[in-house]
C-alpha cells in the first residue's frame, strides 16, 4: 500500500509496527456503524465507597468473584448505555463499555465485575477488568473490555460493580497529543510487509490505525500508550483497543522523554468488529502502562 507523507521521515513504517498490544472485542448488536456519536462525560461524585453502575440488562446479583479483586479506594460506575455485548470469535460472551470515575480526585484507576445469569437467575459465570486507562480524572469515562469462556448464548442478564483502585496518578500521560496518519480499513487487501509486521499470508487484513505520541510536557512518561474506543450511534462501544509507543529500533518505548515523539500502529483483527470501523472515528486517551 503506498506510504504516505508523514512529519518524521527518519522512521520507516517497517519500525512502526513493532511493540503493538491489542485489546479488541465487538459484541454483536453493540450499535451502528456510521457515526461516533461519543456520549458525554459526567461529573463526579464525591462519596468515598464503592457504587455500582447502570446496568445494561435486567440484573440478578451473584456470589462473590473466586479471584479477589483490587482493594477499592473510591466510587466508579459502569455507563450501562454504553456497554456492547454479545459472542467473541469462539463464542463466548464478552463486553466493551465506558466506565466512569464518580469520585472528586484522580485515582490509580478503575475496576469493573460482572455478574452473568441465565434464564432461570442462575449465575452462570463472572468477569472482571481493569480499566486501560490509569490516572482517571474525575468525572471521565474510560474504556474497559471483559472477556469470559461462558457460551453467549446462556447469558440472559448482568449485573455490573464497578469502583476506584489505587496505583499510579502522575498525570502527565494523560496529557501526550495523539495524532493518526492513516488508517487501513479491515479486508483490505493490501498488505502490510514489514520488518516488525507482517499481515498474515491468507485471510482478511486487520484494520489498521498508524499515528503518534507527542510528550510535550516537562517530565518523561513511561510506557506511553494510546487507548481507542469507537462508539456507534446509539453511544454503546463497538470496539476497544491500545497500542504501545514504539521507538527507533520498533520496540516499546520505556520512556518518552519531553519534546519527543513516537510512532503507533493499532490493529483490530476481530472479523465482526474490525469491518465496523470503517465509517467511526475513535475516540482517544493516552495513558502509561
Amino acid at each position: 500500500m503506498p506510504r504516505p507523507a508523514i512529519s518524521r521521515t527518519a522512521r520507516s513504517l517497517a519500525v512502526l509496527a513493532a511493540g503493538v498490544t491489542l485489546v479488541v472485542a465487538l459484541g454483536a448488536g453493540c450499535g451502528s456503524t456510521h457515526d461516533s456519536g461519543a456520549p458525554v462525560e459526567a461529573g463526579g461524585g464525591s462519596a468515598a465507597t464503592p457504587s455500582t453502575g447502570p446496568v445494561a440488562t435486567p440484573s440478578t446479583t451473584g456470589p462473590a468473584a473466586t479471584v479477589a479483586p483490587p482493594a477499592a479506594i473510591g466510587p466508579a460506575s459502569v455507563a450501562g448505555d454504553s456497554v456492547g455485548a454479545g459472542p467473541s470469535a469462539s463464542g463466548g460472551w464478552q463486553a466493551v463499555g465506558l466506565v466512569r470515575n464518580d469520585g472528586p480526585s484522580v485515582v490509580g484507576g478503575l475496576h469493573v465485575h460482572v455478574t452473568l445469569t441465565d434464564g432461570s437467575g442462575a449465575v452462570v459465570g463472572q468477569g472482571d477488568d481493569d480499566s486501560l486507562v490509569t490516572a482517571v480524572r474525575p468525572g471521565e469515562t474510560v474504556p474497559f473490555h471483559i472477556a469470559t469462556a461462558v457460551p453467549a448464548d446462556r447469558v440472559a442478564s448482568t449485573a455490573w460493580l464497578a469502583f476506584a483502585t489505587a496505583g499510579p496518578v502522575a498525570t502527565g500521560a494523560r496529557d501526550l497529543t495523539a495524532a493518526t496518519y492513516w488508517t487501513r480499513p479491515y479486508g483490505d487487501g493490501h498488505r502490510l510487509d514489514l520488518p516488525a509486521y507482517r499481515d498474515p499470508a491468507a485471510g482478511p487484513t486487520p484494520f489498521a490505525l498508524y499515528g503518534s505520541l507527542a510528550n510535550g510536557g516537562a517530565g518523561p512518561v513511561a510506557s506511553p500508550t494510546l487507548v481507542l474506543a469507537w462508539i456507534g450511534t446509539d453511544g454503546r462501544v463497538v470496539a476497544v483497543a491500545a497500542g504501545a509507543a514504539v521507538d527507533a529500533g520498533g520496540g516499546p518505548v520505556a520512556s518518552l522523554a519531553p519534546g519527543a515523539s513516537a510512532d503507533v500502529l493499532v490493529l483490530v483483527g476481530d472479523p465482526v468488529a474490525g469491518p465496523a470501523l470503517t465509517d467511526l472515528v475513535p475516540r482517544t486517551w493516552t495513558t502509561a502502562r
